[in-house]
């Protein structure tokens, strides 16, 4: 084995997906709802971390330029709501008002012209609602237990739809080629390992590979590219919150690891996320109210993979073949056949 080879690409194999800080968020809040559009990040009320009072906020994040800026306020401030995208529009949903409980409220926030409309009210109220949107059919899904309902912006109403095949609330949605996968959750006594795709053609479910770490308040957010599938990321069971990213790929219908969060990280400790431009990004925590966090989904081969090429001279020569996509190591394949002609 080429042991300088081996360990260049392990060292690089390992740094191949990260989790960055960004730019603060000006507005120092927990409790928010986030979600994207035209390439850039929204944030929306929460509650003021030194006040407890709700908010109406809305900043806007910029990743190109790496900078915030403020924009229209919701029209009615509460924390922990639900947020989704159909195109240049933000559907803000639910949410908690201290002194007042659950509420069930649906504001539309139109980027393009800064303005907010209030919508039909949801069926379904409260805090950390589970939520995703099939953007080619430009509707919206939201849960808690085993409800599931779609919401038509075009027509705006709500339908229910097949139920969830399990009763649990904080469970993690997201979209993936126009199925949503829906992930753990708890019963309020028991957690589950369950992977459930929908398919809104059928309007069924179907039972998938079983998530590795049961938990609940996690985030579910769908990357594509040279590493694809969904990162079920954080959360909370019986260890307490989480660090952990699994990785789930519907197209093999396989789990595997990426870089953990920095810290531990769950839905019930004020923190919401997105994704945009392949990059997801969790914002606020409970005790870093101005948190920002950008994960870069970089990675090359397996290392088990690599190390192969290096055991026998044939398998080795098929480093040749290895197709490297990021921009960082491009020189990797190069570099690899060079070792291979030392050897």
């Amino acid at each position: 084995m080429d042991v300088i080879g081996y360990a260049l690409a392990k060292k690089l194999y390992i740094s191949g997906d990260s989790w960055n800080s960004k730019a603060s968020m000006p507005t120092v809040r927990v409790g928010v709802g986030v979600s994207y559009a035209n390439n850039k990040v929204y944030v929306f009320g929460g509650e003021d971390y030194y006040s407890s009072v709700n908010l109406t906020k809305n900043e806007e994040y910029n990743p190109s330029t790496n900078t915030w800026a403020s924009k229209a306020s919701m029209l009615y401030a509460r924390e922990s709501p639900a947020a989704a995208t159909i195109g240049n529009k933000i559907y803000v949903i639910a949410g908690y008002v201290v002194n007042t409980g659950f509420v069930n409220y649906n504001e539309e926030y139109d980027t393009s012209t800064n303005t907010w409309t209030t919508k039909a009210s949801s069926p379904l109220g409260g805090q950390y609602i589970s939520i995703t949107e099939i953007e080619s059919i430009k509707k919206l899904y939201i849960s808690d237990y085993s409800y599931f309902y779609s919401y038509d912006p075009t027509t705006n109403t709500w339908a229910s739809v097949s139920s969830v095949p399990y009763s649990a609330y904080g469970k993690a949605l997201a979209t993936y080629n126009d199925k949503i996968y829906c992930f753990s959750g708890s019963s309020g006594t028991a957690l589950y390992y369950y992977n459930y795709e929908y398919d809104y053609s059928t309007n069924t479910w179907t039972s998938k590979a079983a998530i590795p770490t049961m938990r609940y308040y996690a985030f579910a957010e769908a990357i594509y590219g040279n590493v694809t599938g969904i990162c079920v990321i954080g959360g909370y069971n019986s260890d307490g919150a989480l660090f952990i990213n699994e990785i789930y790929n519907p197209l093999s219908n396989s789990w595997t690891s990426g870089s953990s969060f920095p810290v531990t990280v769950s839905k019930n400790m004020g923190s919401d996320s997105t994704m945009v431009g392949n990059k997801i990004y969790i914002i606020s925590k409970s005790n870093d109210p101005t948190m920002n966090q950008e994960y870069n989904p970089k990675f090359i081969a397996n290392i088990n993979t690599l190390k192969s090429y290096f055991t026998k001279p044939v398998e080795r020569a098929m480093v040749l073949n290895l197709k490297i996509v990021s921009s960082e190591i491009k020189g990797l394949k190069s570099l690899l056949a060079y070792l291979i002609t030392k050897n």
